[in-house]
């Protein structure tokens, strides 16, 4: 079973004050670097904060099955879930997707494997060292379905706190890949 869970980095300076701001502070002190979206105080806290009413803040997605993490706590940046979205909607549209991942210099892939199974991977993009932050294997319908839901979650959430995060291509992109899945199905192969 997925657990996919949303959480917002919190800002540069609070996690300064932890020592080193390096990739490792984030995997090692989670708990003090990321507030999970159903933190409702923390989250309000964080609304009060210009750079989180002004759709600039970080954000990270985790995911997990059977409590093994299969992207973890490295995996953080501006507009996640948009990459997710539309790393689904294009696989399901043209067989393979790549999105890049935020605004950093890595891509989100999706492939299919065969037997109702596809591969995920998060990497630097090509042109830096193709470098694998995260892969795995996963059966399509379950972890599609699984993150579309979850991105629908983590959009009413924001909008439930009074965040101003861009929602209508994103919920499009949610809707058409649900008629998708229940007019043809998931699998590409």
């Amino acid at each position: 079973m997925y657990k996919i869970e949303s959480y917002l980095v919190l800002p540069h300076e609070e996690i300064l004050q932890l020592g080193s701001c390096t990739g490792s502070i984030y995997e090692t002190y989670p708990e003090k670097c990321f507030v999970n979206i159903e933190q409702e105080t923390d989250m309000l806290n964080l609304l009060k904060k210009p750079m989180y009413g002004e759709d600039k803040f970080n954000s990270l997605v985790t995911i997990k099955y059977n409590d093994t993490f299969l992207i973890g706590y490295k995996a953080w940046g501006m507009k996640v879930w948009s990459s997710y979205i539309n790393m689904i909607f294009y696989y399901l549209t043209e067989g393979n997707s790549k999105a890049m991942f935020g605004v950093n210099p890595t891509v989100l892939e999706m492939k299919p494997l065969g037997s109702h199974k596809s591969s995920i991977s998060l990497r630097f993009d090509e042109v830096n060292d193709n470098k694998v932050i995260y892969t795995f294997t996963a059966n399509d319908e379950e972890i599609i379905i699984a993150l579309l839901n979850s991105a629908n979650h983590y959009i009413n959430k924001m909008q439930e706190y009074g965040f101003n995060i861009q929602t209508e291509s994103m919920k499009f992109k949610i809707d058409k890949s649900f008629d998708i899945i229940h007019t043809r199905g998931v699998s590409q192969n």
